[in-house]
């Protein structure tokens, strides 16, 4: 659907771009133009879904605001028309630089827009330079007004440091591209415009520079319907870098750009560059500002969250068991996320011997290349069942819990899903990884533990059944033997095959009365059990009468089955029959008939 909506956005586009070149009025033709790459935003906006929409409104808003200004211009060059087209060209600027910049945000981190604004830094001392040693005495040579030209200059150069910025900042994708190409043809375009009003020569009708607008208008609208557009505010994991000796000097060299400029100009008599050195000015050091309110801000956030780690580790080293886990999980989440609205589920991997049946059952992960990779997807982009048990909040962070060096076990235990809003997940994003990894590390933790008593416990319960006439067998839910005791071919006259099933002891015949004490026993209580009694054909042909015991200790962590004790019926009742004919034989009649028997021998 998406490219047959770009191949029919590209040919309106060609159409008018042609129209340009024909005596139809412009004001008309970019009227059109400007409304179809409106149109064409608002319909990729809907068509692909980005997690975030407000990037794309700006850009949408610069587009109509640039149409309103082209066609104003098309129409008359002065008065009124001419007024409206030069506002709607200046109000161009903040809308273009502030879409932008949203999009090199690729999360709420403070550390993630350093690089942004040490580009803004350098950039704008070295425009400051160009501007005082090329362009200003260029134009006082022509004597132009610098005022407006200088204002236009200063739009087109954050226009230029927010494209940079958004190259640097964002993975290469088509979007990325046609967005940069877009920009590009607006920089060009203004570049042609500012040169021709400088020299006197007025921008004529038809000009072959109309090409590097139209191909604004283009980019932008292909831009915005690319399915790659949805990924641009979708946050990477990014890690934070180092800055370098050179970098650093770099950046203080910048800083003292303006002062010095400022201090020469006083020195030769005349400030004539005051208004661009203000303006320069403020850009640097409102960059400088905020980089270092957010080095503080970093900071508190980094103290905050290692209390909050201690607190964590410190509840998840006392759980026992995956329902403390689960309970220190959402105690930590709801202290890292406070007021806000907030869903958790912790989903573990019903392989996995810390799966409780008190836990929700396992959702998949989405796995495409980044599997063990968290990531923050749409709620209603997951699976349905776990999509209503979050709920209507808008994101999810999806944390795969994965053992990738785990000994034994499977190596991915599950995952957690923490359903919020959007930009709460993005700021927290690196402390619920956090608690991700440690909930991880707990249930490996727990895991070896139970491996380890199991394997103790097989021991001992080897130990005691090793000599006994019953029959000790663990059965899971698929019939598979899990265990049984050493007497089992004695008793039943046959020994199972690795990996055998019940079908291996019971006969087709016999089946329905084992299935019987199976109902019963996930009927009775896990204690209690049910008692029965089997007749089962075995492989000489012969009859064995079996006394049953079974218990559903399916829910066990360390059984996870039902638990079988057979005993031979037969060797019971003689066994009651010699302690009957004992009790017999020392009760008081019994004693006066051996003494009478005696007598008479």
């Amino acid at each position: 659907m998406t490219r047959r909506l770009m191949a029919a956005h590209a040919a309106v586009m060609v159409v008018l771009g042609a129209a340009v070149f024909t005596p139809i009025p412009d004001s008309v033709v970019f009227a059109l133009i400007g409304l179809t790459t409106v149109t064409a935003i608002i319909v990729g906006v809907h068509v692909n879904g980005p997690m975030r929409r407000s990037p794309w409104w700006f850009l949408g808003a610069t587009a109509a605001v640039m149409s309103i200004g082209d066609t104003f211009y098309g129409q008359h060059r002065e008065g009124l028309a001419m007024v409206v087209s030069e506002i709607a060209y200046l109000t161009m600027f903040p809308l273009i630089v502030i879409g932008l910049i949203q999009l090199t945000r690729p999360s709420g981190l403070v550390r993630d827009r350093s690089r942004l604004l040490d580009w803004l830094t350098l950039g704008a001392s070295a425009a400051l330079l160009a501007w005082v040693l090329i362009i200003s005495p260029a134009m006082r040579r022509e004597d132009v007004d610098t005022t407006g030209a200088a204002t236009h200059s200063l739009g087109c150069l954050f226009l230029l440091l927010a494209t940079v910025g958004l190259t640097i900042n964002t993975r290469l994708s088509a979007s990325v591209t046609l967005l940069a190409v877009g920009a590009g043809g607006l920089l060009f375009g203004d570049a042609a415009w500012l040169i021709m009003s400088v020299q006197g020569d007025g921008w004529p009708d038809g000009s072959p520079f109309e090409l590097a607008y139209l191909l604004f208008y283009i980019a932008w609208g292909q831009a915005a319907l690319h399915p790659s557009m949805s990924r641009l505010t979708s946050p990477p994991a990014t890690e934070p870098g180092d800055m370098r000796l050179a970098w650093k000097v770099l950046l203080g060299l910048s800083v003292l750009v303006p002062p010095v400029v400022l201090l020469v100009e006083t020195l030769r008599g005349t400030v004539t560059d005051g208004l661009m050195i203000a303006a320069i000015a403020t850009v640097i050091y409102g960059a400088v500002f905020a980089r270092l309110f957010d080095a503080v801000e970093k900071h508190r956030r980094l103290l905050a969250r290692e209390r909050h780690l201690r607190e964590i580790c410190g509840a998840l080293v006392a759980a026992a068991g995956p329902d403390e886990v689960d309970t220190a999980i959402r105690e930590a989440l709801g202290s890292l996320l406070k007021d806000a609205e907030h869903t958790v589920v912790l989903s573990v991997n019903r392989a996995s011997s810390v799966w409780g049946p008190g836990m929700p059952a396992p959702y998949p992960v989405p796995t495409p290349a980044a599997a063990r990779r968290t990531r923050l997807l749409k709620t209603h982009a997951l699976h349905p069942a776990l999509a209503e048990q979050l709920g209507s909040l808008p994101g999810t962070l999806v944390c795969p819990l994965v053992l990738d060096d785990s000994a034994v076990g499977p190596p991915r235990v599950g995952a957690l899903f923490v359903s919020a809003d959007i930009h709460v997940l993005e700021s927290l994003q690196d402390s619920i990884e956090v608690v991700a990894v440690q909930a991880t590390l707990a249930l490996e933790r727990i895991f070896l533990t139970d491996e380890v008593t199991r394997r103790e416990s097989d021991q001992y319960v080897s130990a005691v059944v090793q000599n006994t006439s019953d029959v000790v067998l663990i059965v899971d839910e698929a019939d598979r033997i899990r265990y049984y005791s050493p007497s089992l071919p004695t008793v039943l006259g046959v020994r199972p095959r690795v990996f055998g099933t019940l079908a291996d002891l019971v006969q087709p015949d016999d089946r329905p009365q084992v299935n019987r004490t199976f109902e019963l026993a996930r009927g009775s209580g896990r204690e209690e059990g049910v008692r029965e009694e089997w007749s089962l054909l075995r492989e000489d042909g012969s009859r064995i009468v079996l006394d049953v015991s079974c218990r559903d200790l399916r829910a066990d962590r360390l059984v996870r089955g039902y638990v079988l004790t057979l005993c031979d019926a037969a060797g019971r009742h003689r066994k009651e029959q010699a302690l009957i004919q004992r009790a017999l034989l020392d009760s008081a009649p019994g004693k006066n008939r051996r003494s009478v028997t005696n007598r008479f021998k």
